[in-house]
């Protein structure tokens, strides 16, 4: 029992918004237990922990970790987008961008993919290379018109071209996104 009640102890924290001791306690049973299930659920609340202390590089690596251990194909998705999540919360756009693809080629969790090629479109916007940010997010809206993710694209279009001081296209695209949506 004291593999269940250690991860018992860890969700607690967790739980509780206590970042810090949950993170001790998945590390923890990391130490002293080697079952898989058990260590790849340890893994990622660990993940989990470091992302909530801000520490984005370790939670990354953690992520990971826990995504090559799980035999489960949508349940490493799930922890590849998380990575990828950690990496961009970190600036470490190429490292988020990998992750992020790597999860799409899983193709286990459709709505995932959606949030992946939108992050995707947003890793380059941060890097500067708007017209390619652009024509992502252009396909996301157009193809996804019904989701929260094509919307967001529609409306991160027109922010686009105000960030880079094309007014008339900017009020174009807001007047688009008006009318769409």
């Amino acid at each position: 029992q004291a593999p269940m009640l250690q991860m018992a102890v860890a969700r607690a924290f967790q739980r509780a918004g206590r970042a810090a001791d949950a993170e001790a306690h998945f590390q923890f049973y990391l130490e002293s237990f080697t079952n898989t299930a058990g260590v790849v659920e340890a893994q990622e609340g660990r993940g989990w922990a470091l992302f909530d202390l801000g520490r984005f590089a370790e939670s990354a690596a953690v992520f990971d970790r826990a995504a090559l251990l799980s035999p489960d194909p949508a349940e490493r998705a799930r922890l590849r987008f998380k990575a990828g999540d950690a990496c961009f919360a970190n600036g470490q756009y190429q490292l988020a961008a990998d992750a992020y693809r790597q999860m799409i080629d899983l193709a286990a969790v459709p709505a995932l993919e959606l949030e992946a090629r939108s992050q995707l479109a947003e890793i380059e916007a941060r890097q500067g290379r708007l017209q390619e940010a652009r024509d992502q997010f252009a396909v996301l809206a157009r193809d996804f018109p019904e989701t929260a993710i094509g919307e967001r694209a529609a409306l991160r279009i027109a922010e686009l071209h105000q960030e880079a001081g094309a007014l008339a296209a900017a009020r174009a695209a807001y007047d688009r996104f008006l009318s769409d949506y």
